[in-house]
């Protein structure tokens, strides 16, 4: 599964840290930079049945932050 995480004005070459935690002990974090489009994708992987993933996302140089919450 992907996540797209989009910065609307698009703005590119802005950092942005992320977290994924899985209620199966997954874990990954990681901080990466919004390409031309002021996007970046998160790769999550799949999951049994049941399993809930959380991915939060901080842009600390834009004061944003968010989540989004999926059950496989």
């Amino acid at each position: 599964m992907t996540i797209t995480v989009s910065l609307n004005p698009p703005q590119s070459g802005i950092s942005v840290h992320y977290t994924v935690e899985g209620t199966d002990d997954y874990y990954d974090e990681g901080t990466t930079q919004t390409d031309s489009n002021g996007e970046i994708i998160i790769y999550v992987p799949g999951g049994l049945s049941g399993i809930h993933d959380t991915i939060t996302v901080e842009v600390s140089e834009l004061d944003l932050s968010g989540s989004v919450e999926y059950t496989f």
